[in-house]
């Protein structure tokens, strides 16, 4: 997702954002009654926004899932060793006290 910032004019950039920044203006001119459905209709508007934005980062529908980790991703906290995985259960554990074959032992 971009960063909207002010360009030194006033505006974001986004012309839905701006123009539901420039929708505020007016409640200085509306009795207060009025400013709530303003800032309903803002709100909306930011949130529809912002959900436009969430679908354009969604993979799109014919790219199917993969199980692969992302190339960029990596464990942080896995410690490094050089000791084997742990295969049998910890002591203590729901799993200590039965075999590989689900049979008590």
């Amino acid at each position: 997702m971009r960063e909207l910032t002010d360009d030194g004019q006033g505006t974001t950039g986004d012309a839905s954002v701006d123009e539901a920044v420039r929708s505020l203006e007016r409640l200085d001119r509306l009795p207060v009654h009025q400013h709530a459905d303003v800032i309903d209709d803002v709100h909306r508007a930011l949130q529809d926004r912002l959900a436009d934005e969430a679908a354009a980062d969604e993979p799109a529908a014919d790219q199917a899932p993969t199980d692969e980790a992302p190339t960029d991703w990596a464990p942080t906290d896995v410690a490094a060793t050089d000791e084997p995985a742990r295969t049998e259960p910890v002591a203590g554990s729901p799993a200590a006290g039965y075999l590989s074959d689900g049979s008590e032992g």
